[in-house]
């Protein structure tokens, strides 16, 4: 009884040894491929809604998984979250920032400046 909880002791030593070496949780330094396309997506659209986000980017996964990698690139100051007026529905739009990263993927462009094109309606 004494060796089999030596062994089992000598193993979780050995697992927490190379928990060390695994790739740490969390989100990479640098931006995915998936985050890219998403980046192209909304500078192509200008503005997109999650759900067709993630029926044209992240589909085989799940709509959470979505709202993650959207919620962690406005936090990185990539993307920014519209709202109407009433708070009912939101969109996200590509920051300046945003921009300046994907600008070196970009074909070749009519004229290289950012703007955020949406505007507001008058009632």
């Amino acid at each position: 009884m004494m060796k089999a909880i030596q062994r089992n002791y000598s193993q979780h030593k050995a697992r927490l040894k190379n928990k060390s070496l695994k790739r740490p949780l969390g989100r990479p330094e640098f931006l995915t491929e998936r985050d890219s396309r998403i980046l192209r997506y909304l500078w192509r659209w200008k503005i997109a809604s999650t759900a067709s986000v993630h029926e044209m980017i992240n589909r085989p996964n799940a709509e959470y998984s979505t709202y993650k990698i959207l919620f962690k690139l406005e936090g990185s100051g990539f993307i920014t979250t519209l709202f109407d007026y009433a708070g009912r529905f939101s969109v996200w739009s590509l920051t300046k920032q945003g921009y300046s990263v994907l600008k070196n993927s970009l074909p070749e462009l009519a004229s290289d400046f950012f703007v955020q094109s949406f505007r507001t309606r008058q009632a």
